[in-house]
């Protein structure tokens, strides 16, 4: 795993790393890092585990090839799921100095969802259309291997981020500003699902694509298929 101390080059100002633009949060006077290797985390240090619901096919893919597709936010919100449909996906609720306001994202959102939830049998449980569940170790590293893969690939990027949603949609978020925040709020009947999420911020240009594939290349050093229907 990479080392937790961001580059202090990052602190204070805006960088751009290829099409990636590099940024730093603020709490009071006081410069707080959120950025590691070019990827902004919600909240450092990342976790050790994530785990995935999916297809065999598409868990084999992933492990032997690196194949993995990050989703426009849009599917989600047409998706008939109840549990990976959201027609407000990426949109934001939030209570301002006892107001309540809505937020959104001109640029499209490309999403990778896992979860942290180590149980098997309650991961399919929620993604009943799933087979499979895998393991995600490392996922700093893991996380650092999709953002040099689309650099590599040329994806128009704006920024990449990793987190945990607040489940706290209906009623209105009141944690302090950050500009990313809707991206990390999700309704309450959500809650089950323990997600944590890589989200790729695209170029405006790319609001009409569906998703963005990206090849990886073998993964088998960082995830591993630990149970199967």
């Amino acid at each position: 795993m990479a080392d937790a101390s961001p580059p202090k080059e990052a602190f204070g100002k805006r960088r751009y790393t290829e099409n990636f633009r590099i940024t730093c949060s603020h709490e009071e006077d006081n410069m707080v890092p959120t950025i590691m290797n070019g990827v902004e985390y919600e909240e450092l240090p990342p976790p050790a585990d994530l785990w995935r619901a999916t297809k065999y096919a598409h868990a084999v893919d992933l492990i032997e090839n690196g194949l993995l597709y990050l989703t426009n936010a849009r599917i989600y919100r047409g998706d008939s799921d109840p549990e990976r449909g959201d027609p407000t996906e990426t949109d934001g609720k939030f209570i301002r100095q006892g107001v309540p306001c809505t937020t959104a994202h001109t640029n499209p959102i490309f999403l990778w969802c896992t979860t942290l939830d180590p149980d098997p049998d309650a991961v399919l449980a929620v993604w009943r259309d799933c087979d499979t569940v895998v393991h995600i170790r490392e996922p700093q590293a893991f996380a650092e291997r999709i953002l040099r893969t689309a650099k590599a690939q040329g994806v128009k990027g704006v920024s990449f981020h990793a987190g945990t949603p607040m489940y706290d949609k209906a009623q209105g978020g009141t944690q302090p500003y950050h500009w990313a925040e809707s991206i990390y709020q999700k309704p309450e009947r959500h809650a089950q699902q323990k997600e944590y999420r890589f989200a790729l911020v695209g170029d405006y240009s790319m609001i009409e694509v569906p998703r963005i594939e990206l090849s990886l290349g073998p993964c088998d050093d960082l995830i591993s298929v630990v149970n199967r229907k």
